[in-house]
């Protein structure tokens, strides 16, 4: 998870800049740059259109403190928007948070692609979330660059960040469904945004475009979903549970499953956190909960001092019902028409190599239209993702896929 390391709870990877058809990919590991903002006196309500169902868009309002000077020096706007969704696990609708980024009105009658970007981890509390938080996280400039590149921007920042609620952390399906609902919510606001997207997303947010993906043809209907674009995915994470029992998991994935079992205790009362941590883990929990605020500044140290077996189910008991949860926020494999790009890396300390080949293979298996691009001597921030907007452009240029299942 992209950003994720033990001395700062980040995790979010940014193409910083989009210059004519070259990607530049950034990843943000040691902190989080803020970017100044600039007062806009358009700052207000947004008109929408009413649509039921989800995606409905529950408010709109220009925000002036989500974008960098170079981008609204391009005339490029952000609103923020709330609108429904829904919680895969319960089936109920939800209110969930994000922004809608785009450039000027282009004439009348034409229309502008969508791209859907779905964020890497930035933490489980409200404000976490990349659309209150100073800077987005680099966000912003991500969006200038897409925008510039002619595209409409939907970032969501998924169910319990930035509205009420909890935050189902590494649900990839509750976050997929966010992603197509985003969309929903961005053509609400924006009338010339085209019904064609892509989804892109990385870490967390690679496992919410693959969920996406794969709910398309049912959940995303009255959509046209061309593509899913996955770097270092979250799409199944439920090997983690043994590694944690024998041993063998790592500073990273020790960290993210802190925040999975905190993040599921505020679900689910029944959970008893001590079945899941042990020696200084327990005094250090909410510290290391923590996304924002002074205890932030402790979190590192409290990291350092955690053991391999500290933080993890301690029982077989509460293995298996770790086990069941993780299972059922993986992305679910089904035959889906929309192709996928998905890169990886054979040295990740958050999301195992195994864990995505294995993924990887059961899409294949069902029939389903997955390009892969392994790089062996790269991790988790270090993905090289050049190939990564070529292959978002040629989905909107119709150009045929060239899967390679076959090749497995």
């Amino acid at each position: 998870m992209i950003g994720f390391v033990r001395r700062h709870p980040f995790l979010v990877a940014v193409p910083l800049a989009l210059v004519t058809n070259t990607i530049l990919l950034v990843v943000i590991v040691t902190g989080v740059r803020l970017v100044t903002a600039i007062r806009d006196p358009a700052d207000g309500p947004v008109p929408f259109t009413v649509v039921e169902g989800p995606g409905k868009v529950a408010s709109a309002e220009y925000t002036d403190d989500s974008l960098p000077i170079s981008a609204r020096l391009d005339d490029v706007t952000a609103i923020r928007v709330t609108y429904w969704s829904t919680d895969a696990t319960t089936g109920q609708p939800t209110v969930v948070s994000g922004l809608v980024v785009t450039g000027p009105e282009p004439d009348d009658g034409q229309t502008r692609p969508v791209v859907a970007f779905a964020h890497g981890t930035t933490g489980i509390d409200e404000p976490c979330a990349p659309s209150v938080a100073a800077g987005m996280y680099g966000l912003g400039e991500l969006a200038h660059g897409l925008v510039k590149a002619g595209f409409v921007v939907a970032l969501p920042d998924y169910q319990g960040l930035g509205s009420p609620g909890v935050h189902p952390y590494l649900d990839a399906r509750t976050a997929g469904m966010n992603v197509i609902d985003s969309v929903r919510a961005l053509r609400a606001v924006l009338p010339y945004a085209s019904e064609e997207w892509v989804a892109y997303g990385g870490s967390q947010g690679g496992g919410a475009v693959l969920a996406a993906a794969m709910a398309a043809p049912e959940y995303g209907r009255g959509l046209t979903m061309l593509g899913a674009a996955a770097m270092v995915p979250a799409a199944d994470i439920a090997g983690v549970v043994t590694k944690s029992q024998d041993g063998t998991i790592t500073g990273d994935q020790q960290l993210m499953l802190q925040w999975i079992v905190e993040a599921w205790s505020r679900r689910d009362p029944a959970v008893r956190l001590d079945d899941y941590r042990r020696g200084p883990a327990v005094a250090a929990w909410d510290t290391l909960s923590a996304c924002a605020g002074p205890a932030v500044a402790g979190r590192a140290k409290a990291a350092e001092a955690l053991g391999p077996r500290d933080v993890g189910p301690g029982t077989p008991e509460s293995a298996f019902a770790l086990g069941e949860v993780l299972a059922g926020y993986a992305v679910p494999v089904v035959e889906t028409p929309v192709p996928m790009y998905i890169l990886y890396g054979g040295r990740d300390t958050f999301i195992d190599s195994e864990w995505t080949a294995a993924f990887v293979e059961r899409a294949c298996a069902v029939g389903d239209s997955v390009t892969v691009e392994f790089q062996e001597d790269r991790g988790h921030g270090d993905v090289d993702a050049a190939a990564l907007l070529p292959w978002i452009s040629a989905r909107f240029a119709g150009e045929p896929v060239s899967s390679t299942c076959s090749e497995r």
